[in-house]
């Protein structure tokens, strides 16, 4: 497929779920492990073998994005950790680190984050972004305005790096 079409990148049991040029995304209340899936989602991406009841597979050996603006230094990394070590163990830490790049965006302003995630396209040109946080990237998610704004933001950053993102 050429680029900007739907092509897709991670399946469930066979079923395309996330494609490229698209924004999907993840919502729930607060802890009921939003994270961990987004986690599980990278894995897949990245195509390491994990342990992991869902079905998911990548299409392809992905390079992803992965943006907290949430969670600890510390809970990334032991999630990080527990998902990826066999993956290291198997693959060797190179082909693990040169698929996957990990921003941790806490103390950022929401414009902070916007560019550092526009550089970091550029630069890294990943095919899945993962963002977990999405709020902190407008000043007030619950302004109708900021939320469309960021919304169409997120759908052209899919479109022009023709990747797929997932937002939670």
């Amino acid at each position: 497929k050429g680029p900007n079409q739907e092509e897709p990148l991670l399946r469930f049991k066979g079923i395309d779920i996330i494609v490229r040029g698209e924004v999907h995304t993840i919502s729930g209340q607060t802890a009921c492990c939003k994270s961990l899936l987004a986690l599980d989602l990278m894995s897949a991406g990245i195509n390491v073998n994990h342990h992991s009841s869902l079905s998911v597979t990548a299409t392809s050996d992905l390079k992803v994005l992965l943006i907290d603006t949430e969670q600890s230094a510390g809970t990334i990394n032991q999630r990080l950790n527990q998902i990826l070590s066999k993956a290291i163990e198997d693959r060797g830490v190179d082909k693990v680190c040169e698929r996957l790049l990990v921003m941790k965006l806490d103390t950022l302003s929401p414009k902070e984050i916007i560019e550092q995630i526009t550089i970091s396209l550029t630069e890294v040109k990943p095919d899945l972004v993962i963002i977990d946080g999405v709020v902190d990237m407008t000043e007030n998610f619950n302004d109708p305005y900021e939320s469309r704004r960021l919304v169409q933001l997120l759908r052209n950053i899919a479109v022009q790096y023709n990747l797929a993102v997932i937002a939670l």
